[in-house]
């Protein structure tokens, strides 16, 4: 069966293909891409499962995981950040319903993402405390569901 790790990895190898992100904006347990240049944005962080099943003698589903993943955006106005956040995710839902092996993360056996959705609302990410500061970053979890045959 699949690992948690190579799951990740998989899902990390279909993002870094997607054009406008690059390698080292897309971390698995990283998210020091916050203190580099919004140069480099759009950043995508892929965390480890908060929620999992393994079963033990199925028939046909042995069990199912949840990858947690976070896109980042720069923030310069509201209307751009905004528009350029929804086509990034797009890019990676788009990404991982393509002809070839996304959906089994890179082509591994036992794996399918059957579903890929939001973890609440996009949130803009400041450096600041002051209420009234501009955002760096627009914000949204994203989780990957994994069934394991």
């Amino acid at each position: 069966m699949a690992t948690e790790k190579q799951i990740q990895q998989g899902i990390q190898t279909t993002v870094r293909g997607i054009s406008g992100f690059e390698d080292s904006s897309v971390q698995i347990n990283r998210d020091v891409f916050l203190d580099w240049s919004t140069d480099y944005s759009p950043f995508f962080n892929i965390l480890d499962a908060d929620t999992f099943n393994y079963q033990q003698g199925a028939t046909a589903v042995y069990g199912s995981i949840e990858i947690p993943a976070i896109l980042y955006v720069v923030w310069e106005n509201w209307e751009d950040a905004q528009n350029d956040f929804r086509d990034r995710r797009q890019d990676i839902v788009d990404a991982h319903n393509a002809t070839g092996t996304a959906r089994s993360a890179g082509g591994l056996n036992g794996v399918n993402i059957t579903e890929i959705r939001s973890d609440g609302p996009m949130i803009p990410v400041t450096y600041d405390d002051d209420p009234d500061a501009f955002p760096v970053f627009l914000m949204q979890a994203l989780v990957f569901h994994v069934e394991l045959f």
